[in-house]
């Protein structure tokens, strides 16, 4: 912007910096609402990870609409400016709460799908308590081999799931690896602590989030506990999307598995 007095038809000419002055104001506005929401999360629990570069990232975003917002209504009173630039991330906000229902309703009605046809297949087993869910998540065709799991050939698994740090958006998955069969059997996601079908030919359970897997040999016969452990950490990605306006989650860092007892 010239360093000349900037005009408006039927307005005394504007200088740069009664614009500097009405921008920054509406630089402002654009990133209260993303700050208020961040304090009140640190007040509310001030064990929270501390954020990540993501969220500056955000919050220049924001300022950056609340800018050009100022700019197209032509706003240099700063009580006006620091207003639109307060509307500003609803713009933002909006689009990504309505990315977020539409994923989460799209998952739903795959799991829905997914039940109905385990349903119309009798030699299916019901696993037992609610470990597993019918997976909405995109299959590996090199990692998995979907196959029934036969009811009169099973054995329980126990597995106790514990995590430490932000709560994780990416689902682990558990895989049944058996003894002369290729490949490995996808059992579903995991869940908190319950009990699993799973073949009696199994020599071990994967456990995979993302590029992270875990791999862990189980007893010849009966059945037995498992305990799996994670940790999650805010990410670059992760923090971005919790400034522009969806719920703060981590990615998993670690992922350990341990065999603990057989019965």
């Amino acid at each position: 912007m010239s360093t000349e007095a900037l005009h408006r038809p039927g307005h005394r000419a504007l200088t740069t910096q009664e614009w500097v002055a009405a921008c920054t104001m509406a630089a402002i506005g654009g990133m209260l609402p993303t700050l208020s929401r961040i304090a009140g999360t640190y007040v509310s629990n001030p064990g929270n990870p501390l954020p990540e570069i993501g969220l500056l990232v955000g919050l220049a975003i924001f300022a950056l609409i609340g800018i050009v917002l100022c700019i197209a209504f032509r706003q240099t009173e700063l009580r006006q400016a620091l207003i639109v630039g307060i509307s500003a991330p609803g713009i933002v906000t909006n689009i990504v709460g309505g990315l977020s229902d539409g994923q989460g309703r799209a998952e739903a009605e795959a799991e829905v799908a997914a039940l109905s046809r385990t349903v119309e297949q009798p030699t299916a087993a019901v696993m037992p308590g609610g470990l597993f869910i019918a997976s909405a998540h995109a299959k590996d065709p090199v990692f998995t081999r979907e196959s029934a799991v036969q009811p009169a050939s099973t054995r329980q698994a126990v597995i106790q799931y514990s995590q430490k740090g932000l709560a994780s958006s990416t689902p682990i998955l558990v895989y049944a690896n058996t003894a002369g069969r290729g490949g490995a059997e996808r059992l579903g996601v995991l869940g908190r602590v319950s009990s699993v079908a799973i073949p009696h030919d199994t020599v071990s359970l994967s456990f995979r989030s993302g590029s992270l897997t875990k791999t862990v040999d189980v007893p010849d016969s009966g059945s037995f506990v498992v305990t799996v452990q994670v940790v999650s950490k805010a990410t670059w990605g992760q923090d971005l999307l919790w400034a522009l306006g969806k719920q703060r989650s981590g990615s998993v860092v670690e992922l350990d598995a341990r065999v603990m007892t057989a019965y």
